[in-house]
């Protein structure tokens, strides 16, 4: 039996030999505590497996085998992952309980609102912790073997409200407040996306209509955009009278997921996901005739060619109201003309 301190992360650890394989853990805070779990766990050896709260495991191996050598964008969707195992099992649920059924049954429950793409992220996340847990026989079965992975198909017609429904979104959550819904309110007047507003701070409005979005996800992601001063005022009040402070909302997706999905069916609203309430406030601008250009530095893309390249149906759209502007603008020329008695050329 060994107990030692790990340079890297400061724990103490212990490395014994249970009926011939070695066993290690490395979570403890001091050298008593890392002795006492290897004296259990060399007498008891069976139950000191079956008693590991899949949490605690979970957040051990992210800490040691994955956030040291992968970005923190990377180590926060392992995290994520977790919150969803959590608001579905509950925080008490052991490793070994876990069974295969049951964890399909929680894959088709996530994918049942989620596209297939996401599903399979977060599944394989999951997957790799368990695969690590059965080779240090922490738990003897693999309940993510051999999965089925599905999704929703969204068709792109219901990634953008109407300006109707929009309009009503908003118009509810500002008389209707909630910490969710001052978040998903905050998305509707920036177009920003889910994880810049909900890390923004109540110091991140540098003055009454400008804020600074800190994006990661590239370098155009980090920006300044305009918010009307009005918008800027209420944000700043409720979140006052909300009791929220420094950092505003830091809730978890699935928590505004629910919010935003019982608005809609309170308001009576098609099914969309969080991200379309961006895709919304993009669409409604190039609507109205603003430059892709500015929409595309608004909304914090690397390139204005990844804007055109989702909103160009509605460039179309909005390149055929030109054109019948266009014709009406000709045909009062051709009809001057008349009036004038003068043919053009002369």
């Amino acid at each position: 039996m060994r107990i030692y301190k790990r340079t890297d992360t400061n724990k103490w650890a212990y490395d014994v030999t249970v009926n011939g394989k070695r066993r290690r853990k490395s979570s403890f805070n001091s050298e008593q505590e890392a002795r006492e779990a290897a004296h259990k766990l060399l007498k008891h050896p069976s139950q000191a497996s079956q008693s590991v709260l899949l949490v605690n495991y979970y957040k051990e191996w992210v800490e040691i085998h994955k956030a040291p050598f992968i970005s923190k964008k990377a180590t926060q969707r392992y995290y994520n992952s977790l919150n969803h195992l959590i608001d579905y099992f509950g925080p008490n649920i052991k490793m070994s309980a876990l069974t295969r059924t049951e964890y399909q049954q929680f894959i088709n429950h996530y994918a049942s609102s989620h596209a297939k793409e996401s599903t399979r992220k977060l599944h394989n996340c999951i997957r790799a912790c368990f695969s690590d847990a059965v080779y240090e026989e922490t738990v003897n079965v693999d309940p993510t073997h051999n999965i089925n992975i599905s999704g929703v198909v969204t068709e792109s017609k219901l990634k953008y409200m109407n300006s109707t429904d929009f309009k009503r979104l908003i118009t509810y959550c500002k008389l209707n407040p909630t910490k969710s819904r001052l978040l998903i309110y905050t998305l509707a007047v920036t177009g920003a996306r889910f994880s810049e507003i909900n890390k923004m701070r109540l110091t991140d409005f540098i003055d009454e209509s400008t804020l600074h979005i800190k994006g990661t996800k590239t370098k155009a992601a980090d920006r300044k955009i305009k918010v009307h001063p009005d918008d800027v005022i209420y944000i700043k009040q409720t979140a006052k009278d909300l009791g929220l402070y420094a950092q505003i909302f830091n809730l978890s997706n699935n928590a505004v997921n629910k919010a935003f999905r019982s608005l809609q069916k309170r308001l009576d609203i098609d099914a969309y996901t969080l991200h379309s309430i961006r895709h919304t406030h993009a669409s409604e601008l190039i609507y109205q005739g603003v430059d892709i250009n500015y929409v595309s530095k608004r909304l914090g893309h690397a390139s204005i060619s990844i804007t055109l390249n989702i909103y160009i149906h509605l460039l179309e759209e909005h390149e055929h109201k030109e054109d019948q502007k266009t014709l009406s603008i000709l045909s009062q020329f051709g009809t001057q003309w008349h009036k004038n008695g003068t043919k053009p050329g002369t």
